[in-house]
């Protein structure tokens, strides 16, 4: 086993103590304002590397109450190998802050570090030691500034990334004391700080403390930390940050995000796919279809990596039952499940010839509490256009109805469950399987959700690889042409898509409808998600509006960063053609009321940011690019399931779907804008 990295020892020191030597060593005008660090007493800005000290393996060691308390966020964060990408940082001041003067680029300061890791290098004296400054973050690019409006005190600091940070990336914060109070006076650093700060040693060579009122015992554990701190300053000060200036800086490790699908990647084969034709075409099921659809049902061999007998409680784990992480990144399947698949083809009807290189093949995802059985709503248009399609379900959804032509007994990604009261909501089965995606959104196991995520990611992946295998007339040839491979997702469908479009090349375009990245704070502002989170997290303890709730929603996010699309979206857009539907609203009409368009106070959040980081064109006419496009279209008039339902707007569907045939047939190259009223 690995030695446990030991940074410095929690124990308490003297307030009193520390006071003492800040003022023969620091003029304060107001010595009780100050940026707040005392390990011993958990005073730490978050995400900081200190809170790795004593970890064996690389994950992240944060102290805990009740180990037993599955609820606690903290449980989770200790499966990671860093902090989050996307979440803000947070540090406390003693006193309420001026907001004005909490300035990014100056009061407050953002380099990419490169950092000693002491899990990669376990021998240097120096953990988490700075050996170079790569470049400064830029204020208002990457990051901006602000104090907590949750936080009633306002002596909370948040600092928002607006980009995701670079994965297994080392960072360092700095804070000057032109950062003031409300009454002008600046801040000064804390206690504990400014006794890091010296820049000479605290023991001698004896390890005797050199420092008046401070035990040899308190020295020998400030010293490393002092080292640290030095060390720290000593790089801001080579980017020109004053030292004598510096009132806190603290570095972090962001955690990997996609070595998991890398590792993945190395072994992944085909395990099978079953399907026969239903006899029946899509004007046989009841929903007003033309029947331009052959449907065929069967079963995909996918290997499982949650555990099909705690579908809500577990996550991925290593051979050994370790985390996944960057040093130990593949995952051990539990199980092989076989799940439904659904597929639509072309027919006579449709006008259609199947190519002599096969079908080309939509791959389709469905939303969230919805199943594969959304496919119908687009099928047709799809076989009219000569594609044939496929949809499996994303994990914990399916068909829930037994008397169904669709249903699978004993191999719905349900499993079937029956935990709630239907009616009522109470705990306790009631003979009837529970909704559709019910539990996919786990707010007792955050591990678990990012796992769905990833696990419905992997998924497609297994799909796709065993698409070029699928012969369904038995004449010993594929029926499906490898080449032609498109993807198209709708709400979670497109968040789950968005991130499987980041590491999945063997798609050619992708169709993003109502998605979205940030997820935590994403669901937090969905008016119809919201309401549901904001009671269950009270029943926990966690009350919206409170420093504590967000404190929630940011370990969260943390927590799902692997498996969140906003990590993801650069390298989507770069590897293919992206068409993304969003629904703005307009004077007349609501914007999308289940994946917000926007959120307050969280830069990474929403449809919109999404879009930014993908840097997608905005389109209102009909455009081409023989390069692909990557292009957003805002509509006017819809709601969230305007793409499989005409209800909220004929017109706004209409215009959805055949904007996706548009781009589809031109494998990502071209957008026809047929009737703009709807169109922003």
């Amino acid at each position: 086993m690995q030695r446990p990295i030991k940074i410095f020892r929690l124990i308490p020191l003297c307030l009193a103590l520390g006071l003492s030597v800040l003022h023969s060593l620091h003029a304060a005008t107001r010595p009780d304002f100050y940026a707040e660090f005392n390990p011993a007493i958990g005073q730490l800005p978050f995400p900081i590397n200190l809170l790795f000290t004593g970890s064996t393996d690389g994950t992240l060691n944060i102290p805990v109450s009740d180990p037993d308390n599955a609820a606690d966020p903290r449980l989770a964060l200790n499966n990671l190998d860093g902090f989050s990408t996307v979440a803000p940082l947070t540090v406390q001041f003693s006193s309420a802050l001026n907001a004005d003067t909490v300035q990014a680029g100056d009061t407050v300061r953002v380099f990419e570090v490169a950092l000693v890791n002491p899990f990669l290098n376990p021998t240097h004296p120096g953990p988490f030691a700075i050996t170079g400054v790569r470049r400064e973050l830029q204020a208002d690019e990457d990051y901006r500034v602000s104090l907590l409006p949750q936080d009633p005190d306002q002596t909370t600091l948040n600092i928002h990334p607006l980009r995701p940070l670079t994965p297994k990336t080392g960072y360092l914060v700095t804070l000057t004391n032109g950062i003031q109070d409300r009454s002008g006076y600046a801040a000064s650093p804390s206690p504990i700080y400014a006794l890091t700060q010296l820049t000479t040693p605290l023991v001698d060579a004896n390890g005797q403390s050199v420092i008046s009122g401070l035990s040899d015992a308190e020295a020998q554990t400030l010293e490393p930390l002092r080292q640290l701190t030095n060390n720290q300053e000593s790089a801001a000060a080579r980017q020109g940050v004053a030292r004598n200036r510096i009132v806190l800086s603290w570095t972090f490790m962001t955690q990997s995000i996609d070595d998991a699908f890398t590792a993945l990647s190395e072994n992944l084969q085909p395990l099978g796919m079953a399907v026969q034709s239903t006899g029946a075409t899509t004007a046989a099921i009841g929903l007003g279809l033309p029947g331009f659809s052959d449907i065929y049902a069967g079963a995909l061999a996918i290997p499982y990596y949650l555990d099909q007998d705690e579908p809500l409680s577990s996550a991925w784990r290593t051979a050994e039952g370790g985390a996944v992480t960057r040093y130990h990144p593949l995952p051990a399947a539990t199980t092989t499940l076989q799940i439904p698949v659904l597929m639509t083809v072309p027919n006579a009807s449709s006008g259609q010839r199947k190519p002599a290189r096969g079908w080309p093949v939509v791959i389709f995802q469905h939303g969230i509490t919805r199943s594969r059985t959304d496919l119908f709503a687009v099928a047709d248009a799809l076989s009219f256009a000569g594609f044939a399609a496929v949809a499996i379900d994303l994990p914990l959804h399916g068909v829930t109805d037994v008397n169904s032509p669709f249903y699978l007994p004993g191999m719905e990604r349900t499993f079937d469950l029956d935990v709630v009261n239907n009616e009522t909501g109470a705990l306790g089965p009631d003979g009837v399987i529970d909704a559709s995606g019910s539990y996919f959104i786990n707010l007792q196991s955050m591990l678990t959700t990012r796992d769905n995520l990833r696990e419905g990611v992997q998924d497609l992946r297994q799909l796709t690889a065993t698409l070029p295998l699928i012969d369904l007339n038995g004449d010993q040839q594929p029926d499906f042409d490898a080449r032609r491979f498109q993807f198209v997702g709708h709400s979670l469908g497109g968040m789950v898509g968005g991130t499987f479009l980041g590491i999945e090349n063997a798609v050619s375009s992708g169709t993003l409808a109502m998605p979205g990245g940030g997820l935590p704070k994403l669901l937090d502002a969905s008016a119809a998600f919201g309401p549901r989170i904001a009671t269950g997290l009270a029943n926990a303890g966690f009350i919206k509006g409170t420093p504590d709730y967000e404190s929630y929603i940011n370990s969260y996010q943390t927590v799902v960063d692997a498996g969140d699309p906003i990590n993801y979206g650069a390298r989507s857009a770069r590897r293919h053609p992206i068409y993304l539907i969003e629904v703005v609203g307009s004077t007349d009409s609501l914007p999308d009321q289940v994946v917000p368009n926007a959120v307050a106070d969280a830069p990474l959040s929403g449809t919109e940011p999404l879009a930014r980081i993908m840097r997608l064109q905005s389109i209102s006419r009909s455009t081409w690019n023989d390069r692909g496009l990557r292009a957003i279209v805002r509509f006017t008039e819809g709601d969230h399931s305007s793409i499989i339902s005409p209800v909220a707007s004929f017109a706004a569907t209409a215009e959805m779907q055949g904007q996706m045939i548009d781009f589809l047939h031109s494998a990502g190259t071209e957008l026809e804008v047929i009737y703009r009223p709807v169109v922003k």
